[in-house]
């Protein structure tokens, strides 16, 4: 257990060391993949998920008034939106620490 637990602490740190080798890189196209994947996530985020939740949100209003009782709302699980949300809250503070260090931050 304590040695598996050793082997994941230190693959971790080389990874986090890879990280920062890469964000320190000069080229766009090798530090800037954190800041497109946001950009995707983001517009992905605008363009599918709000219009999605505001038509359910006033679906289920004018429904639950036809009805004269709330109904279940049509949107159940939100496990997509979590996981995005979460992986990108991961990257964030991946960059936050890395400004911190004082990582190139042309890019």
């Amino acid at each position: 257990q304590k040695k598996a637990q050793e082997i994941e602490f230190a693959l971790s740190q080389i990874q986090a060391q890879t990280n920062i080798a890469e964000a320190k890189h000069p080229s766009v196209f090798v530090a800037g993949w954190r800041p497109y994947i946001g950009w995707v996530l983001g517009t992905a985020i605008a363009l599918y998920y709000i219009p999605q939740f505001t038509l359910a949100s006033m679906l289920w209003v004018k429904m639950s008034w036809a009805a004269g009782k709330l109904i279940p709302f049509p949107i159940q699980d939100i496990s997509g939106l979590t996981q995005l949300i979460m992986g990108m809250l991961g990257l964030g503070a991946l960059r936050t620490y890395e400004k911190k260090i004082g990582v190139n931050d042309k890019h």
